[in-house]
């Protein structure tokens, strides 16, 4: 796994400016998994990173962080590919995420990829005005993460 500190230097190699320092979120078997989470100006970062057997978990992985994403949502749900191609991962993925209720409305632009039997997620979520800038900074990660 990427250690906090690879995870604090790709996000600064990709111009996300991170208010604070990255917090390691506690859970999971730390042989089988990491996450980190930061905060930007308007934005919520984190990152989830899985060991897999395969490849072929891959969209398992993908599957099943839509599904949470769709059980979270209090109101209307969407989740749209967008094309993006992660610079050194073997397969990758992005989506873009909206939950529009009658309250509050959210939205994310999350990034999935696969390489050496790793499984990284890295979401940046906020209001769903600030979807733009969620998308941004996904594109910024994809191009620099290997």
């Amino acid at each position: 796994f990427k250690s906090i500190e690879e995870f604090s230097s790709l996000l600064k190699n990709a111009g996300i400016s991170v208010s604070g320092a990255l917090q390691q979120i506690k859970g999971g078997d730390p042989a089988t998994y990491r996450a980190y989470s930061w905060k930007t100006d308007s934005l919520y970062g984190s990152a989830e990173m899985r060991k897999v057997s395969n490849a072929g978990q891959f969209e398992a992985d993908v599957n099943q962080y839509l599904s949470r994403a769709k059980a979270r949502c209090k109101g209307e749900f969407a989740a749209v590919p967008s094309p993006v191609k992660a610079s050194g991962a073997a397969q990758s993925k992005a989506y873009e995420i909206a939950c529009v209720g009658s309250t509050s409305s959210s939205s994310a632009s999350v990034l999935f990829t696969y390489g050496d039997q790793i499984t990284t997620i890295v979401a940046h979520e906020g209001r769903a005005e600030a979807m733009d800038l969620a998308i941004d900074a996904r594109d910024r990660i994809s191009s620099k993460i290997n």
